[in-house]
């Protein structure tokens, strides 16, 4: 580091943990209060005149002014100064903070160490002394005059010390615990303290008790705006050659053959998907990038072919801890368990689950003494003795035939009386209609996972269990493993047992088997409806969607690999 900015010296002293995250992972997240920090800045700052003085009556006003270490020091600083003063013969900075003053007549100590590294940039630069300097707190309109004494000279040398060590170190710090700093910190739902702090207390154990009503749930309840679908069907289009997406204004306009047949307002879209042959215009690719919205494409059968993402994460470093990670035989073993270990327990919950739903007089425990259901539960005893991924491949394949061996069993008669059946899993293509809306639903589930480790700051192409297989965005398959029974299976078979889809919805190309533009509409809503289903965090006790789930998964997933958890505890089902 050549130099620290004042501004992430001001954040050392509010958290260590928020330091590193900033200054050396490089992850920014925005709320209110520092998108109403920013806007109070914008107002101040005048670009024409930064760095000029100008008098205004008997004082003379410097705004913006840039300020570094001239001198030969280990530990340099940089920054701007919002507005230097200078009055009767006396030199002193203001500094502006959005919040309000606190209660006493004192100042927060992280702004008050700022305040003191802007003199002393300004006793070096400007050649003058600087005894005091003002804060000014923009909600409670206080200006508080803080003298820069000694001590407080001394504790914002150590403070600028202590910067660059952790810089050095390149080690996390642990979270604060019960802190009333973390709920309004924009770094809350990456930081996530009270997760964190959870799994560092229970260390191994394997299911530890429910923490309902314990902590502050990490993320919002929901996804803000919604999923745009444009999908083109061939067959029902006979002649065309496509779609074709364009910006106009605000809006996306999906047209074909020049014919306009949706009109979208961007403000509101979380992601875009694009099924089929789709052409986006470059001002479309470029708004939703700009907008940081992310746009998946589906082949015109349904496979997860990609996405058009905004620029990955500056969060090199743990990347680079992944890369390390994935050449560790333990930590690939230990990974890839717990990831068979939920996928096989959450097939063998859903198939009890189902069998009740249609026998309600049925008890868990005759549930539970379905052979199926027992050969699940002894395969997910063995994952626990595999010692090695070979093992864990094997069990993986005999626990994929025997849930899909008896899936049908979890088809209500009404739906075997419009016949639908199953018989075994095929893809590529899907040659009946329960297989096209169990590949849909997985290439849906693979752009879900691929989104949420790109956020997090994940390389989706090396995965712990599925490798570094042939451009496969294996860790995203990773996450998607725990997630397949729980949000695909379940939505194929929500669609099929309440009369959602009929024969009449499927269409037939050669061998494959697809659904038409109509029944891609229902299961677009049955999708996003189930994605968005609130549900109790099986470890954090608090509700959330499930789709932010998976985020929360990867997260964790993060932490372990920075070794701020002990263990990482995938998704299973209660």
């Amino acid at each position: 580091m050549d130099y620290l900015p004042l501004a992430m010296l001001n954040t050392l002293v509010y958290c260590e943990r928020r330091y590193h995250l900033e200054h050396i992972e490089q992850v920014m997240a925005k709320n209110e209060y520092l998108e109403e920090g920013k806007v109070i800045h914008q107002n101040i700052e005048e670009p024409a005149k930064a760095g000029r003085p100008l008098q205004k009556k008997d004082v003379i006003h410097t705004k913006s002014l840039m300020l570094s270490t001239q001198r030969e020091t280990p530990h340099r600083i940089i920054g701007v100064v919002d507005l230097v003063e200078e009055k009767d013969g006396q030199v002193y900075p203001v500094e502006y903070k959005h919040g309000k003053k606190p209660s006493g007549g004192s100042v927060w100590e992280n702004d008050a160490v700022q305040l003191c590294g802007e003199a002393m940039l300004i006793e070096e630069n400007l050649k003058a002394s600087v005894p005091f300097g003002y804060l000014y707190y923009y909600r409670s309109r206080d200006r508080v005059k803080v003298e820069l004494t000694p001590e407080l000279r001394q504790k914002t040398e150590e403070y600028i010390k202590r910067a660059y060590e952790l810089f050095e170190s390149r080690i996390l710090p642990p979270p604060l615990v019960d802190s009333p700093k973390c709920p309004g910190c924009s770094l809350f739902p990456i930081c996530m303290p009270d997760e964190t702090n959870l799994l560092r207390r229970v260390g191994a154990v394997r299911e530890p008790p429910l923490q309902q009503g314990h902590l502050h749930r990490v993320v919002p309840e929901q996804v803000t705006g919604g999923v745009v679908y444009f999908s083109f069907d061939s067959s029902q289009n006979s002649g065309q050659k496509g779609g074709y997406v364009h910006k106009q204004g605000n809006h996306l306009i999906y047209s074909v053959e020049g014919r306009p047949e949706v009109k979208v307002p961007l403000e509101g879209i979380a992601q875009v998907v694009v099924y089929g042959p789709i052409q986006l215009s470059t001002q479309t690719m470029t708004v939703l990038l700009d907008m940081e919205i992310p746009t998946f494409l589906l082949s015109a059968y349904g496979r997860f072919l990609g996405a058009l993402m905004p620029a990955p994460s500056r969060n090199s470093n743990l990347r680079l801890l992944q890369y390390r990670s994935f050449d560790n035989p333990e930590i690939k073993l230990s990974l890839s368990k717990e990831i068979v270990r939920s996928k096989i327990a959450n097939c063998r919950t859903l198939f009890m689950r189902s069998l009740r739903s249609q026998e309600p007089e049925e008890t868990e425990a005759e549930d539970s003494a379905e052979p199926p259901v027992l050969e699940l539960k002894q395969l997910l005893d063995n994952t626990e003795r595999a010692d090695s991924l070979e093992t864990l491949l094997g069990l993986e394949g005999a626990a994929a035939r025997a849930y899909f061996g008896n899936f049908e069993r979890l088809f209500k008669p009404a739906a075997k009386t419009l016949g639908f059946s199953f018989e075994h899993r095929n893809r590529r293509p899907p040659t009946d209609p329960v297989n096209a809306l169990l590949s849909l639903a997985y290439s849906l589930l693979a752009k879900e996972c691929f989104s949420a480790v790109l956020t997090v700051g994940f390389d989706p192409y090396f995965g712990f269990y599925h490798g570094q297989r042939g451009g496969r965005p294996s860790l995203a398959l990773d996450l998607m493993e725990e997630f397949r029974p729980v949000l695909a299976d379940s939505v194929v078979l929500t669609l099929l047992n309440k009369d959602m889809l009929s024969p009449d919805d499927f269409m037939r190309w050669g061998k494959a088997c697809y659904l038409s533009e109509k029944g891609r509409k229902n299961f677009f809503l049955a999708w996003e409806g189930r994605k968005n289903t609130e549900a109790v965090h099986p470890v954090f006790g608090y509700k959330v969607a499930y789709t932010r789930i998976l985020e929360t998964q990867a997260r964790m997933l993060a932490a372990f690999l920075k070794k701020d958890i002990p263990f990482y505890r995938s998704f299973t089902w209660r």
